[in-house]
Formats: structure tokens, C-alpha cells, sequence
């Protein structure tokens, strides 16, 4: 996992939190004393943020290299998990030409 697939990972996160940004909070869950963030001032917390962590790797380049192992570990099981679970829905849900039919591709 390169220096490519970190930065794709960095720019989900963000672009995932400006998501939840946008989402509504429940009636409940605003404190009394909470500051209210307007979208342009978290916008620019943000792009400071994400300035600051794609220089992560240069400045600490053994925990990266260990993120980057744990990322590919969980990717790996992710992998694995998600072909367990299509080999089993296959099982109990599949047609009977599907599965005789031959057409499976080795997504290995």
C-alpha cells in the first residue's frame, strides 16, 4: 500500500465528515453551551486538517509504514470476509444454473 492509497484513504475521511457535517443532529443532543459551527469555518478547519495530515508520512515515517500494514491486514480480511459471505448467500440463494453453469471467476 503506497502513498497513493493514503491519501485515498485521508480524502474519504474527509469528504465522509463533510457528510456527517451536513447531517442533522438529533433535538436532543445539543448541549446548552455548545458552539454552533457554520460550514465555512468547519470547511476551513478542515482543509487545514487535511493539509497537515498528508504531511503525516514525512514526519513520522514508521507509523506510517505500520498504518499502512494495518490497512492492508484489514483489507485483506475485509476481502476475505465479503467472499465468505457471497460464497454463503450463494449457497442458500443461488439458482441452480448459476451454480452448475460454470461461469464463476477466480477473483483472486
Amino acid at each position: 500500500m503506497g502513498k497513493r492509497d493514503t491519501m485515498f484513504i485521508i480524502r474519504t475521511a474527509f469528504w465522509l465528515s463533510l457528510v456527517v457535517l451536513f447531517l442533522p443532529a438529533g433535538s436532543g443532543e445539543e448541549g446548552g453551551d455548545s458552539k454552533i459551527v457554520g460550514a465555512s469555518e468547519a470547511l476551513s478547519v478542515a482543509r487545514t486538517t487535511v493539509g497537515d495530515l498528508s504531511k503525516f508520512c514525512e514526519r513520522n515515517p514508521d507509523a506510517c509504514d505500520t498504518g499502512n500494514l494495518v490497512v492492508s491486514s484489514f483489507g485483506q480480511k475485509a476481502r476475505y470476509g465479503a467472499q465468505v459471505v457471497y460464497e454463503y448467500l450463494d449457497e442458500k440463494f443461488g439458482t441452480e444454473k448459476s451454480a452448475g453453469s460454470g461461469d464463476t471467476k477466480n477473483t483472486e
